[in-house]
């Protein structure tokens, strides 16, 4: 999966809040996150991280 800057420091940030936390664990809490949302909302955020 590619990344960019703004993704990477924020993978960064979220990493530094708890030493238990790996790249992966944070990426399937994301698609936890995104599955428990409407299909409206979870949309929305997709397009939105799409546009950045």
């Amino acid at each position: 999966m590619r990344l960019d800057e703004q993704a990477r420091a924020e993978i960064i940030a979220i990493l530094g809040e708890n030493p238990l936390y790996n790249r992966s664990v944070i990426l399937r809490g994301a698609l936890l996150v995104l599955f428990r949302l409407p299909k409206k909302e979870r949309e929305a955020a997709i397009l939105e991280a799409a546009a950045r």
